[in-house]
């Protein structure tokens, strides 16, 4: 699972979750980076979260809508898509860059609430 938060100001963001779930606590810590426009925040070598909207050279973007999206990595994408629709939920597949695996989609689960997953 990996979260991703479009924000008004990326810094500011990182500020607030570093304090509310304690990034660097101990044992081991999160490690939060700047990369590309983006934060990125990893916990063991692995990304678990990426903040991105305005920052240092931009500035933060009045317009941007906060939200939080959260991404699943599965076996097989089509066979959960698949599942998704048969407990209630709609499915619609994602565009994919060349050369990748085209199995990423757009869940919506039977409340509305919106989630992606892709095979591995």
């Amino acid at each position: 699972m990996r979260l991703d938060l479009q924000t008004r100001d990326a810094f500011d963001a990182a500020i607030f979750y570093a304090e509310v779930f304690d990034w660097s606590r101990p044992p081991g810590g999160c490690t939060v980076d700047y990369a590309q426009d983006h934060i990125i925040v990893q916990a063991q070598g692995r990304t678990v979260a990426t903040l991105y909207g305005g920052s240092d050279e931009t500035g933060p973007d009045p317009r941007a809508r906060p939200r939080w999206n959260v991404h699943f990595q599965v076996r097989d994408g089509e066979q959960a898509a698949a599942s998704g629709v048969t407990a209630g939920g709609e499915s619609s597949p994602l565009p994919t860059p060349a050369g990748t695996p085209d199995n990423a989609f757009l869940i919506r689960d039977p409340d509305g609430a919106l989630f992606t997953l892709s095979g591995t």
